[in-house]
């Protein structure tokens, strides 16, 4: 492939991935959906923040033993959280904010997707499979929920 196609097959990404994005924001909401997990995972967040990691899983532990239905895990796992915690540090608990994490991690799932299409595939079919997940319309309605990364797919 000469350095004039690689260009060009970059800008076209860049152009898809834009675009993408502009979806994605349209379809990310001020509101939130109160049901679900996102609770936890923003007060594991906060509790990472303060430095009370601790107390929070001994407060947990307790409310969920002494529930009569298991309704949720003592902790989630702590991958999220801790892309959550320097967004709740900035922003606080600001719903947006904690969404748009989603859409710059579905941007950069795009940009690695293509790479691997493109070690696997042609040129036109690396495309046609990224415009599928790009503008593929439940994956771009999941960016609304808080937390997608963690178990949405």
């Amino acid at each position: 492939m000469t350095e004039r196609n690689k260009r060009i097959n970059y800008v076209l990404l860049l152009i898809i991935i834009l675009l993408s994005v502009f979806l994605g924001l349209t379809k990310i909401t001020k509101g939130h959906n109160w049901g679900g997990d996102f609770a936890g995972y923003i007060m594991q967040a906060q509790s990472l923040l303060a430095g009370s990691v601790d107390k929070l899983l001994v407060e947990n532990k307790l409310m969920i033993e002494q529930s009569d239905t298991r309704f949720s895990p003592v902790a989630y796992p702590w991958g999220y959280p801790f892309l959550l915690a320097p967004i709740i540090y900035v922003w606080g608990t600001h719903i947006l904010a904690m969404k748009l994490l989603n859409l710059f991690f579905y941007a950069l799932f795009l940009w690695v997707l293509f790479l691997f299409f493109q070690q696997h595939f042609s040129q036109g079919e690396t495309f046609i499979f990224l415009l599928f997940f790009a503008f593929n319309a439940r994956l771009l309605s999941l960016l609304n929920f808080i937390k997608w990364l963690s178990e949405s797919i």
